[in-house]
Formats: C-alpha cells, sequence, structure tokens
C-alpha cells in the first residue's frame, strides 16, 4: 500500500512537473516571438534610419551643387552690371551717346538676368515646405505671355544681341497650368537659348 502511494504521489509529481514545463515552453515561445517581433521592429526603424540619412546627405549634396552652380551664374551678370555701372560713373563724360546707350543696356539686360536668378533661388526655397503645392488651372497660352514677361525676354536678348520673335497662331490654345511658375519656365528657355545661341541670334517662340 505504500509503495502504491509513493508511486502515486511519484505520477503526481512527474504530471505537474510536466504541465509546469509544458507552461515554461509555452511562456518561452510566447517571449522568443515577442523577441522576433521587437527585433524586426528594431531592424525596420534602423532601415528608415538609414534610409533618411541617405536622402538626407543626398539632398545637402544636391544642395551644395545648386550653391556652387547659382553662384557661378549670379557672379556673371553681377560683374557686368558693377563693371559697366563703374565704367560709366568714372569716365561717363568721355563716353559718345552710342557707348552710353550700349553701356546702359548691357547694365539693364544683366540686371534682368540677376533678378530672373534670385527670383529662381526664392522658387526653389518653396519646394522645401511641406505645405507648398501647386494651383493649376485652365489658362490660355496668350494671356500667359503677359506684357512684363515679354518686355524683360527682350531685354535678356539684348545682353547677346539677339532678336525675339513671337510666333502666335491665329487660333489660342487652352492648357493646364500654374500661371508664376509657366512664366518662371519660359524665362529660363528665353535666357537659356539667348545665353547659348551664336550673338545676333533670332529665337523664335511659339506653340
Amino acid at each position: 500500500t505504500v509503495g502504491v502511494a509513493l508511486a502515486l504521489l511519484s505520477l503526481f509529481v512527474l504530471i505537474g512537473l510536466l504541465f509546469r514545463n509544458v507552461k515554461i515552453s509555452r511562456k518561452l515561445k510566447q517571449m522568443n516571438s515577442r523577441i522576433e517581433d521587437n527585433s524586426k521592429r528594431v531592424a525596420a526603424v534602423n532601415s528608415n534610419l538609414a534610409n533618411a540619412i541617405k536622402q538626407e546627405e543626398e539632398s545637402c549634396r544636391k544642395k551644395n551643387e545648386f550653391i556652387a552652380n547659382i553662384s557661378h551664374e549670379i557672379r556673371t551678370p553681377l560683374h557686368a552690371v558693377v563693371g559697366f555701372a563703374i565704367e560709366l560713373a568714372d569716365h561717363g563724360d568721355l563716353l559718345n551717346a552710342e557707348e552710353t546707350d550700349s553701356f546702359g543696356h548691357i547694365i539693364e539686360s544683366n540686371a534682368v538676368a540677376l533678378r530672373k536668378i534670385i527670383n529662381d533661388i526664392l522658387t526653389v526655397t518653396l519646394f522645401g515646405h511641406s505645405n507648398f503645392a501647386f494651383h493649376t488651372k485652365p489658362c490660355l497660352m496668350s494671356r500667359l505671355f503677359v506684357p512684363d514677361l515679354w518686355e524683360d525676354a527682350q531685354k535678356v536678348m539684348k545682353w547677346n544681341s539677339n532678336k525675339l520673335v513671337l510666333d502666335i497662331p491665329d487660333s489660342d490654345v487652352w492648357i493646364q497650368t500654374e500661371p508664376s511658375m509657366f512664366a518662371v519656365v519660359i524665362d529660363n528657355l528665353l535666357l537659356n537659348a539667348s545665353k547659348f545661341s551664336p550673338k545676333c541670334s533670332t529665337i523664335t517662340l511659339g506653340w
């Protein structure tokens, strides 16, 4: 009887230990699962952080390139404005009317080019704002070429002794655009067309 009792007691102890081991095993599996999930989350966070750092580094590289390029673009017309203005101030009384008029045109065209570059810089800075958005609307092509845009383009053309011709068809065209950004694009197209065309070229703008 004592032997049977001891055997049953041992059996109960073993069963108890078995259940305990099962519970411990389940808890270990749950803990391992949580650790694995946390490891995946940490890996995802590290990956996102690495991508953010990479994007920031790329952004800084592009900004540095932009600053280097734009500084050159600014210096060219600025030197022309300052140089010819000093020449007029110091030796204006020695220049004839034609030379004075020529210097004035050079100063004016370079000042317009410089203003366009500064406007472009201000426009680019807007792109970095999260709340910046384009607001497009239907526009007539003929209405987009306002007098200021045309006059500024003519002044830039004089910089390289070029002639600007506007070729407008009889029928107007509607386009979906953002007017101020459209003007920036046209400004840059005409500025580059004048800058990289041979001297005394005829540049035609039309659609």
